[in-house]
């Protein structure tokens, strides 16, 4: 499964996050797009190895209440799969 998270991932692109954003009625500014992305980009490979390393203050902090709620719906309905 990390495969094919890891190919998916390598080809993400900042208009991915915005397009999927949209597609749930979620308006991410430039600078929360960005800062997903870079999220994202550089973390995903600890994360996969251990979920606890996911550090929700960073997100909340950098993000607003709508969109760290939309993160947080998204990581309770994906969360098996990093449980595995």
């Amino acid at each position: 499964m990390n495969y094919i998270i890891e190919k998916y991932i390598s080809n993400l692109k900042k208009e991915d996050i915005l397009k999927y954003a949209n597609k749930n009625n979620i308006s991410l500014t430039n600078k929360e797009t960005i800062f997903i992305y870079d999220y994202i980009k550089t973390n995903y490979k600890k994360i996969l190895n251990d979920p606890n390393l996911l550090d929700l203050n960073l997100i909340k902090n950098n993000t607003s209440d709508n969109t760290y709620n939309f993160i947080l719906k998204l990581i309770n309905e994906y969360s098996y799969i990093l449980k595995r």
